[in-house]
């Protein structure tokens, strides 16, 4: 498993927040929950979630970029959904 600060984080404290913001028109949501690690079969997990939004072969090119960056992935248990407009 990784060793970023991310993933050290996670470890020491599962409670996580995600902001998504759009600019225009101004609105975003904020999702707050419970983070779970995964790193394993993230090659062919990674590959069926991403599947389901490309075709099979641009999957797979997108999927090639996010190991250079990562070796796990990211859940998020969500408990509690927050939606705002400006």
């Amino acid at each position: 498993m990784s060793d970023s600060r991310k993933a050290s984080n996670i470890k020491r404290n599962k409670n996580v927040t995600i902001l998504v913001d759009m600019v225009n028109p101004p609105r975003g949501v904020m999702l707050y929950g419970t983070a779970v690690l995964d790193d394993v079969d993230v090659i062919a997990k990674a590959i069926s979630v991403n599947e389901k939004y490309q075709s099979k072969e641009d999957a797979k090119v997108t999927i090639d970029r996010f190991l250079k960056e990562t070796d796990f992935i990211l859940t998020v248990k969500i408990e509690r959904l927050v939606s705002f407009h400006y």
